[in-house]
């Protein structure tokens, strides 16, 4: 998808230098050569890596909400089952020490 959407600019930046200027393909490529078009490609490049930079933060977030369910389930096991009336009852009157 982000090479697609950066070709899709790119090209689109051409048809606009080639109709709208009147700028040879040659001449637009030099005008990435100034500080100027540096900057313009380098922002038309981030703007091809957005889906890849996407897909990374949501295959963080799906890391993070995995890490914090498994740390909730981790201290809960199968055989300590669940707690009854007694246990709660012996804590509650247990003395603090």
């Amino acid at each position: 998808m982000g090479a697609l959407a950066l070709r899709l600019l790119l090209a689109a930046d051409a048809a606009l230098g080639f109709f709208g200027f009147g700028r040879s393909l040659s001449d637009q490529l030099a005008a990435f050569g100034p500080p100027a078009g540096m900057i313009g490609l380098a922002a038309q490049c981030v703007h091809g890596l957005t889906p890849i930079r996407l897909l990374a933060a949501r295959r963080t977030a799906q890391a993070v909400r995995s890490a914090e369910i498994g740390g909730r389930l981790a201290g809960i096991s199968r055989q300590d089952g669940p707690p009854t009336m007694r246990s709660s009852w012996r804590l509650a009157i247990s003395p603090s020490v």
